[in-house]
């Protein structure tokens, strides 16, 4: 696909960080995201400097991660929309792919890799996929990239980037 050879990121004067992603690899842009103040912003409204609820990797401790790069403002648009349904009535929505954590492989990793009954990492511990699909329509998708570990909540699941710190703590889930 054309979609992952085209930059859409690299020195962001908005920052002052140098980000490298490729359009393709984000969220529906009203996926909501976990702050560190116990509310939820749709992704195209969190802005470099916020606060963010993020997973510390060592200790498994909920912490906060400040934003260095956020792109909802750019209005980013592709053209198929993949729905990703868990156990627990949970649906999260990406363009193309994006990392979550894998609770059964034990690391951050595309979801387009995941088997249905693989285990993901949620905000009230874990729930199986189940089925993904794919409508092809017009979508607005956006990413963010936070100071520390690039982690965050989605929707109440786990994801990241490809700069996501491993977490070495073990998360034991069962559902």
């Amino acid at each position: 696909s054309p979609c992952l050879l085209v930059p859409c990121g690299s020195d962001d004067e908005r920052s002052g960080t140098v980000v490298d992603f490729y359009v393709g690899y984000c969220l529906e842009a009203s996926t909501l995201i976990s702050m560190s103040d116990g509310t939820e912003k749709q992704i195209r409204d969190v802005r470099v400097g916020d606060l963010v609820l993020s997973v510390d990797p060592k200790t498994g401790e909920e912490i906060e991660d400040r934003v260095v790069y956020a792109d909802g403002a750019e209005n980013k648009m592709f053209n198929i929309l993949s729905q990703w349904h868990f156990s627990d009535g949970r649906k999260v929505e990406t363009v193309h792919r994006h990392r979550f954590y894998n609770c059964t492989l034990g690391e951050f990793c595309y979801i387009q890799a995941w088997e249905p009954g693989e285990m993901a990492f949620t905000n009230e511990g874990g729930a199986r996929l189940v089925r993904r699909v794919d409508i092809e329509r017009p979508v607005q998708h956006c990413t963010i990239f936070t100071e520390k570990y690039n982690n965050y909540s989605a929707n109440g699941i786990l994801c990241g980037n490809r700069k996501s710190v491993a977490l070495e703590f073990k998360k034991e889930v069962s559902k």
